[in-house]
Order: C-alpha cells, then sequence, then structure tokens
C-alpha cells in the first residue's frame, strides 16, 4: 500500500507547488485579491514617510516560507511511506509538516482583518526572538559578547511594535493588539478540523511518537502470540498509521494551498486545488486499511 500513498501525496505537493513558488503574487499581490485590499489600506493608513505596508506585508511572507517548508517536508515524508517499515519516521515528520502548514493557516485567517493579520505577524516575531533569547542563554555568552549577533531579540520586537502603534504583551499572556499567540494543539487543531473529527487527536498520538511517550512508542508494536511479553513490529498495524498519516499531511497540504491561493486571488488555481483534492480524498479513502 505504500507506494499508492506516496503516488498520492506526490500528487498534493504537485499541486501546491504552483500555489507556494511563484513569489509574484506573494509581493506584489492582485488589487482585487484579498492580499491586494488589504496591502492597499495599509499603505493608505501609513503612507511614506511612515513604514507603510512592512508592518502588515511579515504576514504574508512568513506564511510563503510555512508553505514552502511544509512541501518540503512532505517530499521527505513520501519516502517514510515503506511498507516494509514501521510508521515511526513518517509520524514524526507528518508532525512537523502540519506544525509548518498550521502556522500559515493562522497567518492568513480570512475572518482576521488587515490590521489583526499585521497584529499575527509582529506575534510572530516576537516569539521567534523569544526562542532565539532561550537559545542564546543556553550557548552562554560570554559578558562581553553581543547576543544579538544570534538573530532579533524580544527588545528589538518590542520597540518595532511600539513605533508602528502595535500594543505587544509578551509572556506570559503573549498578545498583540487583542491577538492572542495559540499552542501549536490549538493551532494544528484549526487546520486538522478540515480533515478529522476529533481536531486535536492527530496532533497529540503524532506528538508522543516525537517525545517518546509510551503511546507512541508502542504505536506499531503489539504483544506476541499466546501471552508472550516481549514485542513485536505489526505490520497491519504499519499500514494504518502510514495511511493516517498519507491521509494527514495531503489534506494539510492541499487545503493550506486552497486558503493562500483564495487569500492572493489565484482562482485558477484555487480551481485546480479543490478538483485535485477530491480526487485524491477519494482515492485515499479507496486505500484506507482496516484498523487493527
Amino acid at each position: 500500500m505504500a507506494s499508492p500513498l506516496s503516488t498520492l501525496v506526490g500528487q498534493a505537493i504537485d499541486l501546491v507547488v504552483p500555489v507556494a513558488e511563484d513569489g509574484a503574487p506573494w509581493m506584489t499581490p492582485w488589487r482585487d485579491s484579498r492580499a491586494g485590499r488589504e496591502l492597499a489600506a495599509e499603505e493608505a493608513r501609513h503612507p511614506e514617510p511612515e513604514p507603510g505596508s512592512w508592518p502588515w506585508l511579515l504576514a504574508p511572507l512568513v506564511a510563503r516560507c510555512a508553505l514552502l517548508v511544509g512541501v518540503e517536508e512532505a517530499k521527505v515524508l513520501r519516502l517514510a511511506l515503506d511498507a516494509d517499515a514501521t510508521s515511526y519516521g513518517a509520524d514524526v515528520l507528518c508532525r512537523s509538516l502540519l506544525e509548518s502548514l498550521s502556522l500559515m493557516w493562522w497567518l492568513l485567517d480570512p475572518d482576521v482583518d488587515a490590521p489583526g493579520r499585521r497584529a499575527r505577524g509582529m506575534l510572530y516575531k516576537w516569539r521567534t526572538a523569544v526562542q532565539t533569547q532561550n537559545a542564546v542563554q543556553h550557548v552562554g555568552v560570554q559578558p562581553d559578547g553581543d547576543p544579538a549577533e544570534y538573530g532579533e531579540l524580544p527588545e528589538q520586537v518590542e520597540r518595532d511594535a511600539a513605533s508602528f502603534g502595535l500594543n505587544l504583551k509578551g509572556t506570559p499572556r503573549d498578545t498583540c493588539n487583542g491577538e492572542g499567540w495559540p499552542s501549536y494543539t490549538e493551532r494544528v487543531a484549526k487546520l486538522v478540523s478540515n480533515i478529522w473529527p476529533q481536531p486535536k487527536l492527530p496532533y497529540a498520538v503524532l506528538s508522543a511518537v516525537a517525545h517518546g511517550e509510551l503511546l507512541g512508542l508502542t504505536r506499531n508494536v503489539g504483544s506476541k502470540p499466546e501471552g508472550a511479553a516481549s514485542l513485536r513490529p505489526v505490520q497491519d498495524a504499519s499500514g494504518t498509521w502510514l495511511w493516517y498519516d498519507a491521509y494527514l499531511a495531503s489534506g494539510a497540504l492541499l487545503f493550506s494551498a486552497e486558503r493562500a491561493a483564495d487569500f492572493l486571488g489565484l482562482e485558477e488555481q484555487m480551481r485546480t486545488v479543490q478538483v485535485g483534492r477530491a480526487g485524491i480524498q477519494e482515492s485515499l479513502k479507496a486505500l484506507r486499511p482496516t484498523p487493527p
């Protein structure tokens, strides 16, 4: 079954690439698209010599990067859909893909207006700066060293936010102009809700694999017959989990590409993705194995 699953994930990648890799509509969106209307509003709100559209533009540029990363993770995931292996490798890759794509999903939320998108972009900068600061602290920079050489730090983001008139509040609440920073579980669940009836469940199980928790470690193993204490790989279980990973990954890719195309006003690409998604989902449903 792994070969058909790999083929279907590859088809999903092929549908997403035209949306992700063409940088022109991301940098200079069409005037009548959602992105174009928001960009024009930001330029009018902050004309030169003010920062113009830069604070707002951060969100779609990061969203595009996240979509591109998701595509690359999916390419590697295809190699892990191996019928002779357990699903552990694919599980970890699928989890990472969901994290990347859910960032794009959150940043391009159609229910958020231009000021809200600007705030979310700045909040992302803040969280990234906090992670950089934590990493620098672990490195143990000498007193005469400059931690900023390792990347942007929270203090700089706070100054930028203030200069743009944004009300950024750091830990423990992490909010910017009323927009809050979601947990990974919350963020992924918003995306997965389009393809799974229990939206928080897949990420929790995949995280258990990545974190070495018992729930994850026993995902592909079972007791030997006649009550033996040792464990063995269960290939039918592996097939089930590989199918889950392929289903989650392809669905997340295609729904993300559809949201991006809608935001950018790429109507032809959006229709192509929608038609392709319907066919891929039907093919995956036909391949779904009986749960062990």
